[in-house]
């Protein structure tokens, strides 16, 4: 994952997907046929509904996903409420050739736009305070 700046982000958001909704309403219990119609009936709307973040670079889904396919890259999720609410928290390690972890720090990322890093601050305070050295 090379990305900076936004430049390969994309995002779908699955709540307009009628098929979706349904399945929610319903809260059944996924089988392998639901998924696959799930998969057919996402592949078939997400040329209509992705939003490419760098629209000038990737002027549409066949020219983001060729460019994806090519390098490769990270699909990740995000909740289902405005960015505004959602918080960037990072923690910093440098990991030594020895296996050795140290701690650099904690921070969070203010976007600019999305996907768009502008900054950060530090230390992070979006999460409760805890001892990360335990973690390492």
């Amino acid at each position: 994952d090379d990305e900076f700046g936004g430049r390969g982000h994309a995002s779908l958001d699955v709540t307009s997907i009628k098929t979706v909704l349904e399945l929610r309403k319903l809260k059944i219990k996924m089988t392998e046929n639901i998924v696959a119609k799930l998969r057919a009936v996402i592949e078939k709307s997400v040329a209509r509904k992705v939003k490419i973040a760098m629209s000038s670079l990737y002027r549409s889904w066949d020219k983001y996903l060729e460019r994806f396919c090519k390098i490769g890259g990270v699909i990740e999720a995000t909740p289902l409420c405005s960015l505004a609410e959602v918080s960037s928290p990072s923690i910093a390690f440098f990991i030594e050739p020895d296996g050795n972890i140290d701690l650099v720090g904690s921070f969070d990322r203010i976007q600019a736009a999305q996907f768009v890093n502008a900054g950060c601050f530090f230390p992070q305070t979006s999460l409760p305070q805890m001892n990360l050295r335990k973690l390492t």
